[in-house]
């Protein structure tokens, strides 16, 4: 991000994809709202040889909840966000090998000026195998993940409420995408 002399970014890993338009979509939705600094959508998920197993569906989430989870609330490439913002929070910290982006968008989320909004559109296929750094050193990740979530607790009448909310809408989601969400909900 050093090099980086955009307005808006993002990143994605080396084997995960953007779809058709994406960068149109995004610079149009900015254009159009001005005071958002981060936006989000859903993701389709990909086995190693690009065929499609399920799309992760999102939602708008509250900026209490988001250490709630293990699994992060937004789908990093999915999400987009200000060149600015991400120089007021101190860019990604460094100190965290694998999730140092799941730390970041936690920053966002809970910062009470960061105007963010999810945008129920499929912007990306996220690549799932053996070979990945998650999933090579998963256990690292859980711990990384673990240590922010401590940073930024939440009351356990959030988590039930967010837990709640989730389930409910991973189970309207079906509708939006189709029989393979139920895939997705068997991993509550």
């Amino acid at each position: 991000f050093k090099k980086a002399k955009g307005d808006i970014f993002c990143y994605i890993n080396s084997d995960d994809i953007l779809h058709p338009n994406t960068l149109a979509i995004v610079a149009e939705i900015f254009m159009k709202n001005k005071n958002y600094d981060l936006i989000y959508g859903d993701m389709n998920i990909i086995d190693h040889s690009g065929q499609y197993l399920y799309t992760h569906c999102y939602r708008n989430i509250f900026r209490n909840e988001f250490n709630c989870y293990t699994q992060a609330l937004v789908g990093q490439p999915s999400a987009f966000w200000k060149s600015k913002v991400f120089k007021k929070l101190n860019n990604f910290d460094n100190s965290f090998k694998l999730a140092s982006d799941y730390d970041f968008f936690a920053k966002l989320i809970i910062d009470e000026n960061i105007k963010y909004k999810y945008i129920p559109i499929c912007f990306s296929s996220f690549r799932v195998h053996n070979d990945t750094l998650s999933s090579k050193y998963k256990g690292i990740n859980l711990l990384e993940v673990s240590k922010i979530r401590s940073r930024y607790q939440s009351s356990f009448i959030i988590k039930v409420i967010s837990k709640t909310i989730t389930f409910f809408y991973r189970f309207f989601s079906i509708f939006r995408y189709g029989s393979s969400r139920l895939l997705y909900l068997t991993n509550f």
